[in-house]
């Protein structure tokens, strides 16, 4: 175990310039694209504060990663590492950088990186399946010293470069070389393009193999073991398009706030996330959980009646006030008593291809104490069931596959004391020239097996439709 929380690093002096970019999306998409160890974290629809601001973070100066019990630093002097338990990792990786005070979020900079899902079993005696999609650290972290900020609310980018004692090269040497690279990026339509004709995509698990599972989970809710389980199947299909390309058409088509594309070693992501995991602002965390899902109409008139009845629903209402008395439990365990509150229920939140039912729980807790919220609200309860434990069991037994960085989270952590995550729902996980994507939904006890698994394949819409024309097989 580590009892060492002292600051990864120092920062000196922190320099914000104008940098009028074009076009935000694909510049920053295909700078990413350009190099390992970068991130985009791109807001399309700007609800709120958080969805205020994209941000592109450059080369990092150090990288975190935690994998098998063990956390291990890189820098330009090489790799150290060190056991530990998962919330010390926490502890280690999210201490406050000295010299962010006073700085309004993100503009001391950020942390930028994912927790997959498959951390749980560090927090709770989780036994996984052996079976992987894809290889990766249970956690990576970049710190990097220059980034590039859009306000969407001011219309304004700003370049942010911060001098610290790991920084390499000056604020004006990185000035200088990330206009060179943008100028030397290709132009959009040199990208390959989008294959004519049907692509084809595997499903993982036989529609029959589904249905087995919902009817066991049923069978568990029956005897009272559980209340609510999410269970979930991947799909996978083989694409030689260019990442930054594939995100660029992924997030046209369907805008979020909490969109992100990184470029990490073992793997590249694309998180088109509609669910917010939690914002901690100054000393206020809010969850966001989505449940509740039903496809958009074909005309204005069906898409009302398609809204009426997500609304007037049993049976999503009572999934989503599950969850959410869920999450009021994981708040209240690092919240002041008597600050938790549900601030929304059951609001509509429409998207391109469907509409969600979301609430909003708040609380109020120490803003010094991050790695404590973490290890309290993760993962997060809208992606497992009720109770959390019980229902995290169940899905270790009935889901062939380890889920990976799905239902995770991707987001920052301020240098300060801010933090921002999504839960890595309709997230594009890629190796090589392989995408692979889950789709799930919470079982209940009057859920019908045949309309949960037609549920999932509505949501993978979100993912299809980035092709021409996608046929699924098993």
């Amino acid at each position: 175990m580590s009892s060492n929380t002292s600051p990864l690093f120092r920062i000196h002096n922190i320099t914000v310039r104008p940098f009028p970019l074009p076009d935000t999306l694909s510049t920053l998409s295909r700078l990413t694209a350009e190099k390992k160890n970068r991130t985009f974290l791109a807001s399309l629809s700007q609800r709120d504060y958080f969805g205020r601001f994209s941000i592109y973070a450059g080369d990092p100066i150090l990288t975190a990663a935690y994998r098998d019990g063990t956390l291990v630093l890189t820098d330009r002097d090489g790799s150290s590492g060190e056991k530990m338990s998962l919330p010390d990792a926490f502890r280690r990786i999210f201490a406050p950088i000295p010299g962010s005070e006073g700085s309004n979020t993100p503009f001391a900079g950020v942390a930028v990186g994912y927790i997959a899902y498959d951390s749980c079993r560090y927090l709770e005696k989780i036994t996984l399946p052996e079976a992987r999609l894809i290889a990766i650290p249970d956690l990576v972290f970049h710190f990097s010293d220059t980034f590039i900020i859009k306000d969407h609310f001011d219309q304004e980018t700003y370049l942010l470069l911060l001098d610290t004692d790991r920084s390499t090269l000056t604020a004006a040497e990185r000035e200088d070389l990330i206009a060179a690279e943008i100028a030397a990026l290709p132009p959009v339509d040199l990208f390959h393009p989008f294959p004519e004709g049907a692509v084809t995509a595997r499903a993982h698990v036989p529609k029959d193999q589904y249905i087995a599972a919902i009817r066991k989970i049923l069978g568990y809710i029956r005897a009272g073991d559980v209340y609510q389980v999410n269970y979930a199947h991947p799909i996978s299909l083989h694409s030689g398009v260019d990442t930054a390309a594939l995100f660029m058409q992924y997030v046209e088509k369907n805008p979020v706030d909490f969109a992100a594309y990184g470029n990490y070693d073992e793997m590249e992501f694309l998180s088109l996330s509609p669910e917010c995991f939690f914002t901690l602002y100054e000393n206020v965390v809010k969850s966001y959980p989505i449940k509740g899902t039903i496809g958009r109409g074909t005309d204005p008139e069906q898409d009302i009646r398609l809204r009426k009845q997500l609304l007037s629903s049993e049976k999503d209402l009572a999934e989503l006030s599950m969850i959410v008395d869920l999450i009021r439990n994981d708040i209240g365990k690092v919240a002041i008593p008597g600050s938790v509150k549900v601030k929304q229920h059951a609001s509509l939140e429409t998207f391109h291809t469907l509409y969600h039912l979301y609430s909003v729980v708040q609380g109020t807790v120490d803003p010094d104490d991050r790695a404590g919220l973490l290890t309290a609200l993760f993962p997060g309860g809208s992606i497992t069931g009720a109770p959390k434990v019980r229902a995290m069991e169940i899905i270790s037994e009935l889901e062939p596959y380890r889920r990976g960085l799905y239902t995770g989270s991707v987001g920052w952590a301020g240098y300060g004391s801010d933090m921002a995550f999504n839960i890595a729902i309709r997230t594009i996980q890629k190796t090589g020239d392989t995408l692979y994507y889950c789709a799930g939904g919470g079982i209940v006890a009057d859920s019908d097996p045949e309309l949960e698994y037609e549920e999932t394949l509505v949501k993978t819409r979100a993912f299809f439709n980035i092709f021409p024309e996608v046929k699924l097989v098993s």
